[in-house]
């Protein structure tokens, strides 16, 4: 299990006991930070098959992992990482079995999570903070006029994904969007049952869902809930979204000398050396031959 122990000892340590953390200043955070240097939704911490990860959510400052700006990083036990100015060591104790520390964790966010009524909070992009209240039975969204949540998105479709109220849950429809529909990060497909606390996204757009407790439980409980729910520790599909983010890495611009010049940066200028020094001798002999038909002409007159 890791845990997250804070270079100013302002909090007590922070073990990860859920597969996504999200952290940011956000009250409705699994890790609020509490301090304007840090964004509502700043970055996610993905744990699985005992290997911890940190995303950035495109947030203002960035996230640092031992002094260098990353998009998406494999952390391990030691590593300093910066949000903002919110400093903290990553420490791997050798429980690893989440489910023994998992309730307490849960018990203490159902509070945050659960409402009267279903409901979407927004927590990224232009949207964050906006509510959108899914007050019918069945809610189209997409960037279509005729949807029920507009979101004039160019990467969305024009009928992207369809909610559905069920009981004590939701049913998340995607409707063969272009890119996509995502639960906890793990790309859908067809339906998948929804519940208080989990977080879509729809492209670049992402939302907290709140809703009304589980009868049995009294609270929430998106980690321990069974069924298609056990999708959200499926290492395949989260491997695979792991990767994709690989290719998002801050990578050092190299320049020749100084990166203000066209001039100065690496290019490949194609030359024939051959081909130029038979041009420089054309040259000469057809100078020469000029030269004597002009001298031929001035002594002869």
């Amino acid at each position: 299990m890791y845990q997250l122990r804070f270079k100013d000892n302002s909090r007590p340590v922070f073990s990860v006991t859920e597969n996504i953390c999200t952290l940011g200043c956000a009250q409705d955070n699994t890790l609020v930070l509490n301090t304007s240097t840090v964004d509502e939704c700043h970055a996610r911490l993905i744990q699985h098959d005992g290997r911890l990860f940190l995303q950035d959510n495109k947030s203002r400052r960035g996230c640092f992992v031992n002094g260098k700006k990353v998009k998406y990083k494999e952390l391990s036990h030691g590593d300093v990482v910066s949000i903002g100015n919110v400093h903290f060591d990553i420490l791997e104790t050798e429980d690893n079995n989440l489910t023994s520390t998992r309730v307490p964790v849960v018990t203490q966010r159902s509070a945050i999570h659960t409402a009267s009524s279903w409901r979407l909070v927004s927590d990224s992009s232009w949207l964050s903070g906006k509510i959108f209240e899914l007050a019918n039975e069945s809610t189209l969204l997409g960037r279509g006029k005729d949807c029920d949540i507009v979101i004039p998105g160019n990467h969305l479709s024009r009928s992207h994904a369809l909610i559905l109220k069920q009981g004590d849950h939701l049913v998340l429809k995607d409707l063969d969007s272009s890119n996509g529909s995502y639960v906890n990060e793990i790309r859908i497909s067809g339906e998948q049952i929804v519940r208080p606390g989990d977080r879509l996204r729809f492209d670049v757009y992402s939302f907290r869902v709140q809703g009304p407790a589980t009868k049995d439980s009294g609270h929430s409980n998106p980690v321990e809930s069974s069924g298609p729910r056990k999708q959200l520790i499926n290492l395949e599909s989260t491997l695979q979204n792991i990767e994709a983010l690989k290719s998002q890495e801050y990578q050092q611009k190299e320049w020749i000398t100084k990166p203000t010049s066209h001039g100065n940066r690496y290019h490949e200028v194609p030359t024939n050396k051959n081909h130029l020094g038979m041009m420089f001798w054309i040259s000469v002999v057809l100078g020469v031959g000029v030269l004597g038909v002009l001298g031929y002409i001035v002594f002869n007159i």
